[in-house]
This record gives structure tokens, sequence and C-alpha cells, in this order.
């Protein structure tokens, strides 16, 4: 264990507890990208048709966000959650979604498709929540925990996994590419995703102005410095989304989700790069100003995944995008 501050804490923090049955989850990111002025109409008809398929077969959670990445594309994201492999496996082949995706169309609608999918176990996540509300992978939770002491130094990150009480979970080899009309990546060990979320949906005007003139700014430079140089320093990929509502309207929540090479470059980014040291720094000033008051809720799920436990494909896809830029850039 990492030395932490036994004083007390300068704010709550609280974690998701699962079922003991549960030992494995299944996260899927599923997307669709184009340049708008190009396929407009497919585009949209493309993201309207897996919304059918998933509200017809829900996953036991998921949501819709959008991003625009530095090539151009604007890219429609769908992250689902399932508590099992075996509902993922069952949903797969009820769904659609795999005949969907199997569809030669995919491969000749001018379109680009990928499909990412990780299944960590429980032994090798941590989830962190400001408030005791669970978001994405939290509301799959049986509960959510009281306040920890766990967290609010730097290595908390990594005492939140269990596995790392007895694993380095060091890293070992690089994913490789498998060229084919659909792409495929042969992934390395110990991968390490985060999916850090921001959620104002409640404040009032006065403090989404705060947040917006104050935290925001830090966060998107942080989130366009990882999506633009993050190799350099181990982030293979990041995304910087904004969720949508059922309505297709921004939801005043986004999120950053990036794969890293492994856990060691995550947290040296974070306890030592100036654009995390940004985003901790006005983090706290903005807490420290509204304190109990504050309505922003932010909370941060990584996992750790061995390489039977990922799974990559690429569609007509940019080189830059998700996986395919760790073996293009590198």
């Amino acid at each position: 264990m990492h030395s932490r501050n036994e004083k007390e804490l300068p704010y709550p923090t609280y974690v998701a507890r699962f079922d003991q049955s549960v030992t494995q989850v299944v996260i899927c990111y599923l997307g669709v990208q184009a340049k708008i002025d190009d396929h407009l109409d497919k585009f949209t008809d493309a993201s309207h048709c897996i919304e059918k398929l998933l509200k017809h077969h829900p996953a036991g959670y998921w949501d819709h966000a959008i991003f625009f990445d530095r090539n151009g594309f604007t890219n429609h994201l769908y992250t689902l959650y399932w508590s099992d492999v075996e509902s993922y496996n069952s949903w797969t082949s009820s769904s659609g979604i795999k005949a969907w995706w199997e569809s030669e169309e995919r491969e000749t609608d001018g379109l680009g498709y990928f499909k990412e999918v990780i299944m960590p176990r429980t032994t090798h996540f941590e989830t962190h929540y400001s408030t005791p509300e669970p978001e994405a992978l939290g509301r799959l939770a049986r509960a959510m925990s009281g306040e920890i002491k766990e967290h609010a130094y730097w290595g908390s990150m990594r005492d939140r996994i269990p596995a790392s009480q007895t694993s380095s979970l060091m890293p070992n080899g690089y994913p490789t590419l498998i060229q084919d009309v659909r792409q495929k990546i042969v992934p390395h060990e110990n991968l390490c995703v985060i999916r850090s979320g921001q959620n104002w949906s409640d404040a009032d005007l006065e403090e989404a102005k705060l947040y917006i003139q104050e935290m925001q700014p830090s966060l998107e430079k942080g989130m366009e410095y990882l999506h633009k140089q993050g190799m350099e320093i181990g982030c293979f990929s990041n995304r910087y989304a904004k969720i949508l509502n059922n309505s297709g309207n921004d939801s005043r929540q986004s999120f950053g989700l990036s794969f890293w090479r492994g856990l060691d470059d995550l947290e040296k980014w974070a306890s030592s790069h100036v654009t995390h040291l940004r985003i901790f720094g006005a983090a706290h000033a903005y807490m420290n100003k509204l304190g109990a008051e504050a309505k922003l809720r932010t909370y941060h799920e990584v996992a750790i995944v061995s390489a039977g436990e990922q799974s990559y494909e690429y569609i007509n896809c940019h080189p830059a995008t998700g996986m395919l830029n760790a073996v293009y850039t590198s």
C-alpha cells in the first residue's frame, strides 16, 4: 500500500459494490464514424439502427455519446455494459447486432465502424465516485459503499484494484495488427483502460457557468493532449465524448475514454504531467469554492485486462481510430 495522510480527507469518495456472484464484467465500445458532409444520411441511419437494436434488446446499461477526432471525423460512440460474459454472448446472438455487424454492408456503405470489447475481472478493476450515485459501470453494482479512505493520495487508484496487492500489473508486449478488410488488433497483456466522467446535469445556472469557465478548459486541454500526443507517454488512444440524452441532445455529461499500455503509464501522467496537474488543481479549486453545495458529480472506472480479455475490430476506420493508433503511430 502507498503511504497516505490519515487526517480528515478533503472530500468524500465512494466505490461500487458488486454482488459476490459477479466475477467478470463486459464493456463494449461500439462506434460509427464519418465526415458528416460526405455521408450525413447514411451516418444518421447507422446510428438510428444501432439505437433501435439496443432499445429492443438492451444491455445491462448503455449510453450514447458523440465525439470529434483530430482527423475531422464525427464519431457516435455507444458504451454497453454487462455483469457477466454469458449475458453478453446471449445478447450478441439475440439482439441482431451480430448479423448487423457481420453484414457486407458494413464494408461497402462508406462509413467507418469499430467494435472494442474488454472483459475485466472484478479483481482487476476499480471505481471511484464523488457521490453515492452510480454512473456507467457502477449502474451494474449491487450497492454503493460508504465513504472510503483509499483516495486523495497518489497511488490510491492502484490500491483500489484488488489484484495490485499480489501483482505489479505490468504490461507485457505491444499490440499488433491483422491487416484485412476488417482490421483486428492482437492485444498485449495488462492493457489499462480508463473512463473518467463528469456530470453537471443537476447544477444550477451559476454552478454550470463556474464549471464551464473554470474547470472544463483544463479538462479539455488535457484530453486534447492525450488525443494528439498521448502515444509519447503510453496512451494509445483518447476520446473526449459528450453524452447525449434520449432526444439526441447534450445531456451536460462528458467523459474521457483512454487506452494505455499499462497502469504505470496512466499513473505517471496523473501524478506528474502538467496537463493532469492542471485538471487536478482546477477540480480542487472548484470543490473548495462550492464544498457540499456542489452538484457536479465526477467518477472514473479503471480496468486492467489480459490479452484474452480484449477484442478489437475496425471496418473502414482511419488509422488513428482507437487501438489502430497504437500500431500505426508506434
